[in-house]
């Protein structure tokens, strides 16, 4: 299925049947306000150290955050309650809860708002945590309208991306011919931004070498202090995010780069010329080996 890209949102065509929807969600969306909030948005290509960054962002008493990807601003029909089975599912809040938010917003962007600030009551927070790796492909809309957000953009060998992907449910699989596009568009999406004092870009080989020292300068850059805590399993291996499900089991383990250039001994010869063909470029540009 073709896509078309309005307003700087990819679209499927499919998403334009209903032209009444169609209205109602580009206006809610494209006509949001400014938010005031200084929210952290854990973002990247999928399976490059995301959900690892958010668990250790997570174990700070500074944040509260919903243990489960939301795919807020990732373009569906925001009016549908089924939109956001995510936060539901885990109780908070819950779907009658999630209605009233809805229904007291005055657009996309509040609604976010006041979703965060019922975690934050919640937890006790004072900064709300969230983690989608395809919000990655959304930077320049979420920045323009978070002007007091920071975003930790996560990157990794997109190679090595792909073999994490390999193992996980066959469910959330994707095979080599949609996950390089995928990686290649991430990092175009964050390149198009230049230099950002909003973003900070923490490349995964350098994080799992040094924990502690990235984790520090990361902190800095939120602006909390840096606690030991964060890069103690104990500590970060209690969110619940993924928690049971196959492709996540090293986020009780001590972080270590164990997993770094897995990808010249398990993709095979003509799976590496694919993904170098696709975005060869790209790991190019990001310093990565090209074989």
């Amino acid at each position: 299925m073709a896509n078309l890209n309005i307003l700087g949102f990819p679209k499927r065509v499919t998403s334009l049947i209903n032209p009444v929807k169609v209205t109602r969600n580009t206006l809610w969306r494209y006509g949001s306000g400014i938010s005031q909030e200084p929210h952290v948005f854990v973002v990247g290509a999928p399976r490059s150290g995301t959900t690892l960054m958010f668990t250790v962002l997570r174990s700070h008493p500074a944040f509260s955050a919903i243990d489960s990807e939301t795919f807020f601003f990732v373009p569906r029909d925001v009016f549908n309650l089924n939109s956001y089975k995510r936060l539901s599912n885990l109780g908070a809040p819950s779907s009658q809860e999630t209605a009233e938010l809805l229904a007291t917003s005055k657009d996309l962007i509040n609604f976010y708002d006041n979703v965060a600030k019922f975690i934050n009551m919640r937890d006790g927070g004072k900064r709300f945590l969230e983690k989608t790796p395809f919000h990655v492909l959304y930077l320049k809309f979420l920045t323009k309208h978070f002007p007091k957000a920071k975003f930790i953009n996560m990157i990794r060998d997109g190679r090595d991306c792909y073999i994490s992907n390999k193992r996980l449910d066959p469910h959330f699989h994707k095979p080599l011919s949609r996950f390089a596009p995928l990686w290649r568009d991430s990092i175009k999406s964050r390149q198009s931004l230049g230099e950002h004092s909003q973003i900070i870009d923490i490349k995964y080989e350098e994080f799992t070498h040094n924990p502690a020292k990235i984790t520090q300068q990361i902190m800095n850059f939120i602006g909390e202090d840096f606690l030991e805590q964060q890069i103690d399993p104990n500590y970060y291996s209690k969110s619940k995010i993924f928690k049971g499900y196959s492709g996540h089991e090293r986020l009780s383990q001590p972080i270590k780069p164990s997993s770094i250039g897995k990808w010249r001994e398990k993709l095979t010869v003509q799976e590496i010329e694919v993904f170098n063909s696709i975005a060869g470029r790209e790991l190019k540009q990001l310093e990565y080996e090209i074989s």
